[in-house]
């Protein structure tokens, strides 16, 4: 991945949609540094609960 897709608010917004999580406001709380750890934290915890759930040992 390339950094100016890292740095790209539109990439992070995107990411954001596709887990279901649909930002509402804009403000300079919600940065790309924001929304790029905000889809970084979904994705750990849908990961755990993946693995929770399908862990047969």
């Amino acid at each position: 991945m390339q950094s100016r897709e890292l740095d790209n608010e539109g990439y992070w917004s995107s990411e954001l949609k596709s887990l279901g999580i649909y930002p509402k406001r804009k403000n300079e709380l919600n940065d790309s540094k924001e929304m790029r750890d905000l889809v970084e934290n979904v994705k750990q915890v849908l990961l755990q609960e993946y693995r929770t759930a399908y862990d047969h040992e």
